[in-house]
């Protein structure tokens, strides 16, 4: 039955995604909070990850079911929330910091510099495949999905260059791995 829906949903009928939504989102949801905590959050990583696969339907290559196109789906839309909410913690931390001067946050901001410049010489040094790579996922905050069709590439070869990218940059940056974690929070969910 499933293997009709995606040949329907492929083919742009309105009705056919609106079974699969019925199937899958209420697990996706719940999947999305266990994860998030946050229903307002949940709820936007479902309906992200819907518009995504309305968005690449001509493009789905399952055949039998579409679960694990969906939670890879919902787990990198999970990641970008995580991501969201540390950057916005060094946001709010270096706004904090030039609201209300001090000698501990002079440090700080000059240590953020610092390190800012560094990432970005390391970036510099990367093939220029990973190094647009990187700054496309963990700079413009896009999925691997979006990567792939963005640069006509399989989305194995954009994951796959993220990861040697990333660990290019662990080696080079490996006396400040405090501040990598934004970008290489995509560990966390997926271990």
């Amino acid at each position: 039955m499933e293997a009709r829906l995606i040949t329907r949903l492929k083919e742009g009928d309105k009705r056919a995604f609106d079974t699969v939504y019925a199937m899958y989102a209420d697990k996706i949801f719940r999947f999305c909070l266990h994860h998030l905590n946050s229903i307002q959050d949940a709820e936007e990583v479902v309906q992200d990850v819907f518009v995504a696969l309305w968005k690449s339907r001509e493009s789905i290559r399952a055949t039998d079911s579409l679960s694990p196109l969906l939670y890879t789906s919902a787990r990198f839309k999970i990641l970008n929330k995580y991501r969201a909410r540390i950057d916005n913690e060094l946001l709010e931390d270096y706004r904090l910091s030039i609201e209300n001067p001090s000698a501990e946050n002079d440090n700080f901001g000059i240590e953020y510099r610092e390190f800012e410049q560094n990432v970005m010489n390391a970036i510099a040094q990367l093939s220029g495949s990973q190094r647009r790579i990187i700054i496309m996922s963990r700079f413009r905050n896009m999925s691997n999905v979006e990567i792939a069709q963005e640069l006509n590439l399989s989305i194995q070869t954009v994951r796959n260059t993220l990861s040697i990218g990333l660990k290019n940059l662990r080696d080079k940056l490996s006396g400040h791995i405090y501040y990598m974690l934004p970008l290489f929070s995509c560990y966390i969910i997926s271990t």
